[in-house]
C-alpha cells in the first residue's frame, strides 16, 4: 500500500471527493470510493478506473516526499498548544 498526496495546484480530477481504492477482492475487481465500495465484474469499468487512477497518480507527489509532508504535518499538529481549556 502506498499513499501519495496530490497538491492543491493539480488540475481538477475525479479523486477530489476523497480517497479511493482499486483492488482485487476474492478474485473480483473492487473499488472503494465516496460514499461506498463495491465489487463488480465489468472489466471495461476496471480499465476505465485504472486510467483515471493513472491520471491522478501522474499529478501526485512521489511516495517518499508524500510521507515526509505527512510527517511534517503531524509534527506541526503535535507542536501546537492544546486548544482545550481547563475549567
Amino acid at each position: 500500500m502506498t499513499i501519495q498526496l496530490v497538491p492543491y495546484e493539480a488540475r481538477p480530477h475525479c479523486g477530489l471527493m476523497g480517497g479511493f481504492i482499486i483492488a482485487e477482492r476474492n478474485g473480483y475487481p473492487y473499488a472503494d470510493a465516496q460514499p461506498v465500495g463495491r465489487t463488480f465484474d465489468d472489466r471495461q469499468l476496471i480499465a476505465d478506473l485504472i486510467l483515471r487512477y493513472d491520471a491522478i497518480r501522474a499529478e501526485a507527489v512521489p511516495f517518499k516526499q508524500s510521507l515526509r509532508l505527512i510527517e511534517e504535518a503531524v509534527n506541526q499538529i503535535g507542536e501546537r498548544p492544546s486548544e482545550r481549556t481547563v475549567a
